[in-house]
C-alpha cells in the first residue's frame, strides 16, 4: 500500500469561508477515489456520516454517494443518523463527526456493520495533541492515531494508514484562527 502522505499534507490554505472548505473537501474527495480507485472500485457506495452540506458527493459525481445528517438544518437528502440507512458500503465517510458522537466506539461498531466486506472507514478528526482541539466546547473525545487503531481493531477493521494535515482556519480575529491539524485515519473492514 502506497503512503499517501506526502500528495496529501502541507498548507492546504486556509478555512475561512465556503470557498476554502469546499477546496479542502475537494482534497479531501480526491484522496478517498484514490483509494477506491486502488482497489480497483471505480462507482463506489459511499455513506456520508454528519454531511453537512453534501458537498463531498458534489465532487464525485460517480459516487453512488448517500449522504446523512442529524441536523434538521443540513440540506443534505437524508435526516438521521447511520442507524437510520442500509448498506452495504464500499466507504463510510467521518468528516469532522465522530469527535462529536457521545457513543464514538458504538458508532464504530455500527459502522462496521455497513462495510462490504474490505469495504473502507475513513475518518477526520482534530488531532488531540493540538491546542485548537481542545478549545472547542462541541468536542467530546478528542484522538490520536493509536487511540483509533485500537478502536478500530477492537471493531474487526483493520487499520491501513493515517496522517496529518495542517492548514489555516478561521479569517483574522477569528477566535479559532490559525494553523489547525487534523488526523486522517483510514481503516477497512476485515
Amino acid at each position: 500500500m502506497p503512503n499517501h502522505r506526502e500528495h496529501f499534507t502541507g498548507n492546504g490554505g486556509g478555512l475561512g469561508n465556503k470557498e476554502q472548505i469546499h477546496r479542502y473537501q475537494k482534497i479531501q474527495a480526491q484522496y478517498l477515489d484514490m483509494l477506491l480507485k486502488e482497489r480497483r472500485i471505480y462507482k463506489p457506495s459511499v455513506l456520508d456520516v454528519g454531511a453537512a452540506d453534501g458537498y463531498l458527493g458534489n465532487c464525485m459525481p460517480h459516487w453512488n454517494y448517500t449522504a446523512v445528517d442529524p441536523d434538521p438544518a443540513s440540506p443534505v437528502v437524508k435526516k438521521g443518523t447511520i442507524d437510520d440507512i442500509g448498506g452495504p458500503f464500499d466507504m463510510i465517510v467521518y468528516n469532522h463527526v465522530l469527535e462529536h458522537i457521545p457513543d464514538a466506539f458504538g458508532e464504530l461498531m455500527r459502522a462496521r456493520t455497513r462495510l462490504k466486506r474490505r469495504g473502507l472507514l475513513f475518518i477526520a478528526v482534530p488531532l488531540g495533541s493540538t491546542p485548537w482541539a481542545w478549545d472547542i466546547e462541541a468536542h467530546i473525545h478528542l484522538f490520536r492515531p493509536e487511540v483509533l487503531e485500537r478502536w478500530c481493531s477492537h471493531q474487526g477493521l483493520v487499520p491501513i494508514e493515517h496522517f496529518e494535515v495542517t492548514f489555516r482556519k478561521g479569517k483574522p480575529g477569528d477566535r479559532h484562527q490559525g494553523p489547525m491539524t487534523e488526523l486522517w485515519f483510514t481503516a477497512r473492514r476485515a
